[in-house]
């Protein structure tokens, strides 16, 4: 992707989805990503074309972190209630991997500098918690935002060679709960 494109080409969402960009071209591609809503509805939409037409296949690992970060999900929704003692209790419902929210990156082998996360607007949301584990599921980072992406603070240390997951939930107005599902990544240097 070059400065004179202005939106991104089928080729080059089709290389990022498959996760045959340079680092390079990878970092350009999601800072592109989070200037640009007609690009991030382009991969939303590509991304599930994807899914209708090749299965994936996730290992227990991935299901039993997936339901980690629920947990963690509902416990924090709970205490906020708790705290709250004037809201009425509502049991809120939680969507994992809800298509209209989406991580997009970082994913696959990515450098320490400069790390983003970047994921898609949720329609109606009141605010957005990421969440950054390592592979044995052991917080390491976690953060509010209002925006569709959040760069790694320089305080929070990653180690070159480890496997790295985050997943970001959104609070709609509704009261409902919906999250990206697992994005894995690997720190490279």
């Amino acid at each position: 992707m070059n400065e004179a494109d202005a939106h991104m080409t089928d080729m080059l969402i089709a290389s990022y989805l498959d996760r045959r960009l340079s680092d390079v071209e990878r970092e350009r591609f999601e800072n592109h990503l989070a200037e640009c809503p007609e690009c991030r509805q382009a991969l939303i939409e590509a991304e599930s074309l994807l899914k209708r037409v090749r299965p994936t296949w996730k290992a227990n690992k991935v299901v039993a972190l997936i339901a980690a970060v629920l947990v963690l999900v509902a416990v924090d929704l709970k205490i906020q209630q708790s705290n709250d003692l004037s809201a009425p209790t509502t049991t809120r419902a939680i969507s994992t991997a809800d298509a209209r929210l989406t991580a997009y990156g970082p994913s696959g082998e990515v450098t320490r500098s400069g790390l983003r996360f970047v994921w898609s607007p949720l329609a109606g949301a009141i605010s957005y918690k990421i969440l950054l584990v390592d592979a044995r599921s052991r917080p390491v980072w976690s953060a509010a935002a209002a925006d569709t992406s959040i760069s790694l603070p320089a305080t929070v240390v990653l180690r070159s060679g480890e496997n790295y997951l985050w997943a970001v939930d959104a609070l709609a107005s509704d009261g409902t709960t919906h999250s990206t599902g697992l994005r894995e990544f690997r720190v490279n240097r």
